[in-house]
């Protein structure tokens, strides 16, 4: 338990370091207005597909050849066979420890569907990926909207960038394809109501992270720069 925290800190770190070098040396002088490095506003498609299939190989790498946190991939093997042979509507009467939300226990419902249909093992190498496979998905849609996002203020090869240093970030690796955890899924929601905000240019309710937050009831946008501020 100790190595893996000191392990979570160390890549913390190292994460935190390549961010500051690249937001000096790149995306900087974009945001400040100094340079433009590409004009062109078209999305080039192939450019985003071809870096999220990357990052998809790297994650189901990692996700088979790590079990994941223990604990919580015991409870998600379980809830996924509970669910599929009692359904959603018996689920919470039946006598074990539940403490998730019913849409990501449909989720697991997919999942065990999907073993049960090609007669996977539940602790198997396949389908311990299989549980994993909803956080690294959410991942990589995150990681699009991030570059959805910003291309709408910054050139082609900076909003690549940034959704790189999203879905290829150790830590959202380590979360996601090594322990299995679910937090990409729940950023993915955030991400997509993030972009409804800045779409419909006030915050929306769900996109709030605090009551303070909450009753403002628009962002004002800066007439320079179109930025919240």
């Amino acid at each position: 338990m100790q190595e893996s925290i000191q392990l979570l800190i160390l890549v913390s770190l190292i994460t935190l370091a390549g961010f500051i070098l690249v937001y000096c040396f790149r995306l900087h002088y974009e945001v400040s207005g100094i340079r433009t490095y590409y004009k062109e506003k078209k999305m080039q498609w192939g450019n985003i597909i071809l870096l999220l299939a990357a990052a998809l190989l790297v994650k189901l790498i990692f996700a088979a050849a790590y079990k994941g946190h223990g604990t919580d991939m015991n409870c998600f093997y379980a809830w996924s066979d509970l669910i599929f042979e009692h359904g959603i509507g018996k689920f919470y009467h039946l006598d074990t420890f539940t403490d998730y939300p019913p849409g990501y226990m449909l989720i697991l419902w997919v999942v065990a569907a999907v073993r049960k249909i090609f007669s996977i093992g539940t602790t198997t190498d396949l389908g311990r990926v299989l549980i994993k496979l909803v956080p690294v998905l959410s991942d990589l849609a995150a990681g699009f909207l991030v570059y959805v996002l910003a291309r709408k203020k910054f050139s082609e090869p900076s909003s690549l960038l940034l959704s790189f240093v999203y879905v290829l970030n150790p830590v959202v690796i380590l979360d996601s394809s090594v322990w299995g955890q679910t937090d990409g899924v729940f950023t993915l929601l955030r991400k997509y109501f993030d972009r409804s905000s800045f779409r419909r240019k006030k915050i929306h309710p769900l996109s709030a992270t605090d009551a303070r937050i909450a009753k403002v009831p628009h962002w004002r946008y800066s007439k320079k720069r179109n930025l919240p501020v």
